[in-house]
């Protein structure tokens, strides 16, 4: 009899209300590994801001032919290995995808098993336990991929929005280990201590478009009327324009994220007179564009990171593979604090 395993399928996508966009089904068969593929018996898998969009149908890889598994992060052990592949990988190691490739035939972390290609994963040191090297991939190599972009020297600043969130967190610890400065922008007071003592140089609390510090104003102040040297921004909407005012004359903002929805405003004068200038970061986007060899350099750099304890990941809820829909609401639930992660 064909071994069976717990699978979370999207059948169809759901904007209003994406947790209902999710089948639950406890008897998809487990597939054998094909030619140079690995079978990875995952462990632990966060739901990430991406997911979300994914059952939304607005994210790419995963708005494809359906019905197909989500999940692009995870962690697991090497169960089984197939014809051809042992070379890199063998039984027992912990391996983390780099991304786990969701445009497969398999199908996302969102399951109990999956099978990938070795090329595909990165070996997870015994120092950085499972609920670390589940968010191993999209935060801190994006955050990495972000300072790789906009290339800031030592002692020069960046201006970030949703410095409180995950990635944020992040890139206050990485920032720190280049020798960067950081100015963040959160929504909330209450946060403002909190990430002074984690690292931030400087914290401004601002919302929407005129609520709170006037950023611009105080970014020139703090920077002595130089301006940050870069900016990203998860955002959008009208921080944008608020980032944008801060930067320095052809200085670059990064947006990375719509956590105000999927437009975003601008000064032309910022873009026509001081040469600033808007552009998106997308991690798949950078790790074609770096190339195998640097994005193997840097995979290594970043977990490196982790497994010294320099950079690491705030934990949130957890909840097993069978309560997915409730995951997926915590993770879209204002104030959440850490990372919502799926655990079997």
């Amino acid at each position: 009899m064909a071994q069976k395993q717990t699978a979370i399928l999207v059948k169809e996508f759901n904007v209003e209300e994406p947790q209902a966009a999710i089948d639950i089904c406890t008897d998809v068969p487990v597939k054998t590994p094909a030619d140079g593929e690995v079978r990875v018996r995952l462990t632990c898998r966060p739901v990430d801001p991406a997911d979300v969009l994914s059952l939304q149908g607005h994210y790419p890889p995963m708005c494809q032919e359906l019905p197909t598994v989500p999940g692009i992060e995870g962690v697991g052990f090497v169960e089984s290995v197939g014809s051809g592949a042992g070379k890199k990988f063998s039984k027992g190691a912990r391996v983390v995808g780099t991304p786990f490739p969701l445009h497969l035939k398999n199908g996302g972390t969102w399951q109990q098993y999956i099978n990938v290609k070795e090329d595909e994963l990165f070996a997870v040191p015994q120092s950085v336990d499972d609920e670390q090297a589940a968010q191993f991939y999209i935060n801190p190599m994006s955050v990495r991929g972000m300072l790789d972009t906009l290339d800031i020297p030592r002692g020069e600043w960046l201006l970030q929005s949703a410095a409180g969130s995950n990635l944020g967190r992040m890139m206050i610890q990485m920032a720190k280990i280049f020798g960067i400065r950081t100015i963040g922008v959160i929504r909330r007071e209450e946060q403002k201590k909190e990430l002074l003592e984690a690292g931030a140089d400087e914290v401004l609390v601002a919302s929407g478009e005129s609520d709170g510090e006037d950023i611009a104003a105080r970014v020139k102040e703090i920077t002595k009327d130089q301006g940050a040297y870069g900016a990203i921004d998860a955002v959008a909407g009208v921080m944008t324009q608020r980032l944008l005012a801060a930067v320095r004359p052809k200085g670059t903002l990064l947006v990375y994220g719509l956590m105000s929805g999927l437009t975003f405003s601008g000064s032309i004068l910022d873009v026509l007179i001081e040469l600033k200038v808007i552009t998106g970061f997308h991690i798949d986007k950078w790790k074609q564009s770096c190339g195998r060899e640097k994005h193997q350099k840097l995979l290594k750099e970043v977990m490196d990171m982790f497994a010294e304890g320099k950079v690491t990941g705030v934990v949130g809820e957890t909840f097993p593979l069978e309560s997915v829909a409730e995951a997926v609401q915590a993770t879209t639930k204002a104030g959440k604090k850490g990372k919502v992660l799926l655990k079997d």
